[in-house]
């Protein structure tokens, strides 16, 4: 299941060295390359902004209707650092899951009546137990980036459950939320429901998605696979995980906030 160069997996190596050469280099964002940023992949930021806007090339969007795909690139990337990871350790462990519904489906073990793959349902990932779920759809997503995937077919479900010593701590740490916020707080932390795409625009871009619901959100891959722990995370972002988690990145200036 691990990433390769065979023809299959060799893009799961690749990243996009031309627009983003810190990225390639660092596994980070620059942000001067950001801001100087007019294309990528040969697409403008505009026009990449209004396909992923909701109602683009998708119902949901790739992007919340108040962010364009800068404002989401920057704002991922300062939570990434902030957690001292790197969006290709990022992208590793969602490659890890679609790589074995790949080898799954090659060896027939998807049950094709009901589209749903039902072969393998938790794994143990870094000691952690993450819950599997996907299935496939008739149609097909194409990318709001010039890179070639225009075929999107497949929907992820992961998730894992907040051990005892962790339900306290977010209990103790976020007492002033409202039990309707912790709920949220809870379940953005430990459950993602995205595709087949979004570990190829990690790696490639640095993109998560913005605030839609197919988001793949860096904090909640952190915690669920267990690249940091809850402590962790709360030391990278004291205080600031419910806002980190349900607060979009406004591409409007009045809006923007820096992540301290």
């Amino acid at each position: 299941m691990t990433l390769g160069s065979d023809t299959k997996k060799a893009r799961q190596l690749m990243v996009d060295a031309v627009d983003f050469p810190a990225l390639s280099g660092s596994g980070l964002h620059s942000e001067k390359e950001l801001d100087a940023a007019q294309t990528i992949t040969g697409r403008s930021i505009a026009e990449i902004t209004e396909l992923g806007c909701p109602g683009g090339l998708s119902i949901d969007g790739f992007l919340a209707a108040d962010e364009n795909v800068i404002s989401v690139l920057k704002g991922d990337n300062r939570i990434v650092s902030a957690m001292s990871l790197t969006h290709r350790e990022l992208a590793r462990p969602l490659f890890h899951i679609w790589n074995m519904i790949g080898a799954d489906l090659d060896l027939g073990r998807w049950n094709m009546a009901e589209h749903r793959w039902e072969n393998i349902r938790s794994v143990l990932y870094n000691g952690k137990t993450v819950r599997l779920n996907a299935g496939d759809t008739k149609g097909a997503q194409r990318s709001i980036f010039e890179d070639g995937f225009d075929d999107g077919s497949f929907w992820i479900e992961i998730e894992r459950d907040l051990e005892a010593g962790e339900k306290t701590f977010l209990a103790r740490k976020y007492r002033h939320l409202t039990p309707e916020q912790r709920a949220v707080l809870i379940k953005r932390l430990s459950s993602i429901r995205t595709g087949e795409m979004e570990p190829h625009y990690i790696m490639w871009y640095g993109f998560y998605e913005g605030h839609t619901s197919w988001r793949a959100d860096p904090l909640a891959i952190a915690f669920i696979f267990g690249l940091r722990s809850l402590e962790e995370l709360e030391s990278a972002l004291p205080g600031r995980l419910y806002e980190v988690l349900t607060e979009h990145f406004s591409a409007q200036p009045a809006a923007k906030k820096e992540l301290r």
